[in-house]
């Protein structure tokens, strides 16, 4: 991992999640009518992949999630992903699933609404992100996982190079009074090259 960032990198890594999570929710209002969306952002913490694990291991113990990954390149390279504990996943099914979606059998039904938010929230973070750069960064279509933590986690080989920023996000469905967690990660071999970035558009 990199040396550790400075106060004024960690407040500028923070206002990335906190941009790219706000163009989220206002997407996800935007097409769910029926719910009110809100997502706030931890403080962000900086880990080694192997911390990052620990980390989410610790918190979530060995349930089976549901998480969307994304890959980037380009002038940075890395993975990121979205990690859906069970109770995020059942009040966003609950509340953001469209009634033709409910005729699809559970995991269906929970694949489909979950996928929708992942993708919508790594537009959000990616493009959050993109601004602040001059060089490319591309990415794929991010996909669906399912399963215990530790098989949908990135592997540990050859991460030796790499850091993990880690922002653990409220999501709220305001009209309904009901918040749960998610997890947020982008895992980066050229952590400087983000700093410099965002610290740049300040």
């Amino acid at each position: 991992m990199s040396a550790r960032p400075t106060p004024g990198q960690i407040r500028a890594l923070h206002e990335w999640f906190v941009l790219g999570t706000r163009r989220a929710a206002t997407m996800l209002n935007y097409l769910c009518e029926s719910a009110v969306v809100e997502m706030e952002v931890g403080p962000v913490e900086i880990l080694t992949p192997a911390e990052l694990r620990s980390h989410l291991e610790t918190r979530l113990g060995t349930v089976a999630v549901c998480g969307m990954e994304l890959i980037y390149n380009g002038h940075i390279e890395g993975c990121a992903q979205i990690v859906f504990p069970p109770p995020s996943s059942t009040m966003l099914v609950e509340t953001l699933a469209t009634e033709r979606r409910r005729r699809l059998d559970r995991d269906q039904v929970e694949m489909k609404t979950l996928s929708e938010v992942g993708n919508i929230l790594f537009n959000g973070l990616m493009g959050s992100l993109m601004a602040n750069f001059d060089e490319d960064i591309t990415y794929m279509p991010p996909f669906y996982r399912q399963g215990p933590l530790s098989e949908i986690l990135p592997p540990l080989d050859n991460s030796d190079r790499m850091t993990a920023v880690l922002g653990r996000t409220d999501v709220t469905i305001a009209n309904e009074g009901w918040q749960e967690e998610i997890f947020i990660f982008f895992q980066v071999e050229q952590f400087p090259r983000i700093l410099a970035g965002l610290e740049s558009s300040e």
